[in-house]
Parts: C-alpha cells; structure tokens; sequence
C-alpha cells in the first residue's frame, strides 16, 4: 500500500493545494474524511483512470475536489449532485440534480461514483423520497452513458450485508456481483478502516467478515470496463 500512500500525500502537499486548497469546505482538508477510506480511494482513481483527454462524469461530487483536480489535468469533468459545489475551472462543469432525474445528452469516456451509490434512494442528503432499488438503477444509467468500452471507477463500503440507518448500504461479494454484471473488472482492491487512524490493504475474505461500525469498516476500490 506504501505507493497509494505517497501518491495522496503529494495531492494534497504539492502544487494542487497551492492553487485550490483542501481546507476551504468542499471536501473539510484534513479532518476524518482524509484519516479514512479517502486515504486510499482517491490514489486509485488517479492511478487507474485513463491518460487525458479523456471526458469523466463524477457522481456525487459535492464533497470532493477530485474534479477540480481532473479538470487542471487537462479532463472535461461533468460533475453531478443535489447539493451545492463552490469550485469552478474551465474544465469542469457542474450540474445541481438527483444523478437518475438528469436527462444526460451526451457520453462519456470515464464515470467516477466515489462512495456515493451507496446512499442512492435512502433518506440521506435531500433524497426525495425512499427507493431501495436505487443504487442499482444509479449502476444501470451510468452503463447507458458510457461509451463503449467506457471505464467506471466505483467505491463502497464492503462487509457483512446491511443498510445503516437508511443513510448508507454495506454491499457485499453477491451486491457486486449483481450490480456490476454488464462490467468486467479489471483491479479491485480492498481496505480496512480502524479508528480514523489506520488504513490497510486485506483480501476480500477478510473483508466479507467485517460487520460495519462508524470507526471501523472496510471499503472495496473497483476499476472495471463496460462490456
């Protein structure tokens, strides 16, 4: 896990902060969003996504500046939430709307859902009404405005089955399985989260035995390519 390590720290130490700092809000600098599974889910994206220039939808961007970040890099970055997004670049453009209302008229080379299916249909953020099918139907429509061979970077919490307090889903290996059958998976990774303050590689055995709680949980990393 060591290179993943190195590859964060000089995102959020090197010349990106300088001109688009980590603790302006969008995504709260280095508080626990950057002591958990960010750790290691933004690296991923950055080593696997493909070279530029390259079109990328990302999917529940509010709390992110990884867009921003494509966008210098030379990505055209379409970003979708229902809540606000505060950073603009001439690369980047933002559309405020639930991701399944949006009537998207054009494809796209790569989709990001960087922990963010997960809450689809349940009453977190301003969800409009419950829908448990609607991760799953987040999956389907992010299949439909890929291109061919498009590329889907997507991350979620992993371990035993269950939803929290109709806020998040806990997917496991039959979830994944299921949602991603029109993908072929090219890496996949798993992470443990203990205490906010460690961050470490396990297989995906050790993974499907973790029963979720807020201070220790594990997530899985996928970089898979639509059939």
């Amino acid at each position: 896990m060591g290179h993943l390590l190195n590859d964060i720290s000089e995102l959020i130490s090197g010349r990106l902060v300088e001109g688009y700092t980590l603790n302006m809000g969008v995504d709260r600098g280095l508080s626990v969003t950057y002591y958990g599974e960010r750790l290691v889910e933004t690296p991923f994206v950055f080593r696997h996504i493909r070279d530029p220039p390259k079109s990328i939808i990302d999917i529940g961007c509010s709390e992110s500046i990884t867009p921003i970040q494509l966008a210098m890099l030379g990505y055209k970055v379409t970003g979708v939430d229902m809540r606000e997004y505060k950073y603009k670049h001439e690369n980047f453009k933002f559309i405020k709307s639930d991701f399944l209302d949006f009537n998207f008229k054009n494809n796209f080379d790569v989709a990001l859902a960087i922990s963010s299916i997960e809450h689809f249909g349940l009453t977190t953020y301003k969800n409009k009404a419950l829908d448990l099918n609607a991760d799953k139907k987040a999956i389907d429509k992010i299949y439909s405005i890929l291109k061919p061979k498009g590329q889907f970077i997507f991350t979620a919490p992993f371990g035993i089955k269950r939803t929290i307090k109709n806020y998040e889903r806990i997917y496991d290996s039959n979830d994944i399985k299921i949602m991603l059958n029109k993908f072929k998976i090219q890496n996949i990774l798993f992470y443990k989260v203990v205490k906010h303050k460690l961050v470490e590689e396990i297989t995906r055995a050790e993974s499907e035995k973790i029963n979720y709680k807020y201070d220790n949980y594990s997530v899985v990393l996928i970089n898979a390519i639509k059939k």
